[in-house]
Formats: C-alpha cells, sequence, structure tokens
C-alpha cells in the first residue's frame, strides 16, 4: 500500500503497509473489543471465544451444565471468579474484588497435613449447641404449662472422633433438680469422617423418652453444656412469663 489519506480533508497522509485496516468513527472502543479485534482479527467473534489446541483451553468462563442460581459451578477466568454451588449462595465463592473466600460447612484438615514450614497441621475440632427456642413460654407469672413444651437441641460437630452420645450432655436447674432422662438413645446423629449433626428434644414435661423437667417451673432457668473430645459449648433457656394487657394509649 502506497499513500493513504486517513482524513476527510486528505491533510494527513501515511506511507507504509497496513493489513485488516478500520475506521472507528466517534467511539471508543472497549478493553474487551480491542482484545477481540486482536484475537480476531477476520471478525468472526465479539470476543470471549474459546481456543482449543493441543495441552490448553483459552475461554473466558468455565460454566457447568446445570449452572443455575442454587446449583453447579462457574469459573470466570477473566475475573478469577470462582462460585461452585449456584451463584445465589454458592458452598464455595472466591470475590477477587475484596480477596474474599467464602465457605458455607465444614472445612476438613486430613491428617498428614502440613504447614508451609512444613510443621504439621492440628486437626480443626468444633462443636456447637444450638435451641430452637431459648424460652418456655407462658401465659402467666402463675401459668405452669408453657406454650411450646418442647425445645430441639441440634449439636454441630467438626473434626471430632465420634458422635455425641448422653454421657456427653450435662443440664443445670436453677432449683437443682436432676433432669429425666429414660433413654439412652435419646439423641439422632448423622456422622461421618469426624463431622456431622445430632439433635434431641427437651420437653417440659413428657411421657416419653425425652429428657423432660417434670413439668417444674422453678427448675429454669436450665443450662445445657455439651462436652467431646476438650470442645464444649453450653446454652441456657428460661422461662417467660406472659403479664396484663395494657390499655390503648389516649390519641393525641
Amino acid at each position: 500500500m502506497g499513500s493513504l489519506s486517513v482524513s476527510g480533508t486528505g491533510g494527513y497522509q501515511y506511507t507504509g503497509s497496513m493489513d485488516e485496516l478500520r475506521v472507528y468513527w466517534g467511539t471508543v472502543l472497549t478493553d474487551k473489543e480491542m482484545e477481540a479485534l486482536y484475537m480476531y482479527p477476520n471478525g468472526d467473534s465479539q470476543g470471549g471465544g474459546t481456543i482449543i489446541e493441543g495441552g490448553r483451553i483459552q475461554t473466558g468462563k468455565l460454566q457447568s451444565n446445570n449452572w443455575s442460581a442454587q446449583s453447579g459451578s462457574e469459573f470466570d477466568l477473566d475475573d478469577s471468579r470462582l462460585r461452585l454451588g449456584g451463584s445465589d449462595s454458592p458452598d464455595l465463592y472466591w470475590e477477587p474484588l475484596t480477596n474474599t473466600l467464602q465457605v458455607r460447612g465444614t472445612i476438613y484438615i486430613g491428617d498428614g497435613s502440613t504447614l508451609p514450614d512444613g510443621s504439621p497441621v492440628q486437626q480443626i475440632k468444633m462443636i456447637s449447641l444450638q435451641p430452637s427456642s431459648n424460652v418456655y413460654a407462658f401465659a402467666s407469672s402463675s401459668d405452669t404449662s408453657p406454650d411450646n413444651n418442647d425445645i430441639t437441641l441440634t449439636i454441630h460437630q467438626g473434626g471430632m472422633t465420634a458422635a455425641v452420645t448422653k454421657s456427653d450432655f450435662s443440664f443445670t436447674t436453677a432449683n437443682s433438680q436432676s433432669l429425666v432422662i429414660s433413654s439412652s438413645s435419646m439423641i439422632t446423629s448423622s456422622f461421618e469422617s469426624g463431622s456431622g449433626e445430632s439433635t434431641f428434644v427437651l420437653s417440659f414435661n413428657s411421657s416419653s423418652t425425652a429428657p423432660h423437667l417434670q413439668g417444674v417451673k422453678a427448675a429454669l432457668p436450665i443450662s445445657v453444656t455439651v462436652t467431646k473430645d476438650s470442645r464444649t459449648d453450653t446454652t441456657q433457656i428460661v422461662a417467660l412469663n406472659g403479664g396484663v394487657q395494657g390499655l390503648d394509649g389516649a390519641s393525641g
């Protein structure tokens, strides 16, 4: 190519060689558009295409076939963003803008793992005790039958040697009375590879095998403690008494 005018008036000249000449009038190309022109000079792609050759795959985003708000996996290679378990609440989420890694669930470090300096990693152990409610609700201070007779306690474990059993619990009542626990299998457990979830029901009064307070309101508040593998968690359940309904306020 010889001398070439690149303006409407012919006032600027260029001498040399060119290939795939394009003129964009009245617009500024974005970084992605310029990248697309470099990668696809023939204009057969709008950018973000995929190249598969030899031992490499070049693309912008990897996505599972079942990718949705609740399931699937996505790895955005351009933005370095990783989401496993759906887009709304992924189980594993790396956010590059804030350098944040979010994990939903238990992190397990197996035996034999080491730190960068070569020292062994001590297995992480955790236990938590969560009641469905922290109160037995009574209509009044003289009421002896709560609205909610049963409270479910859920125990989460991680990195433990075994699931919790009846002997791992202790109960402290306000009047020092003992709970009635008539069954050694009061706990329902789902436990595997050192982690799991267990539940049992604490009743105010019960004729079943559930632990219960024998219907004695003076036993409240009660502290429930679980201990396993030198890890402990405690929760307290109290009595909540209703009162006389107040009068309506005067209009202003």
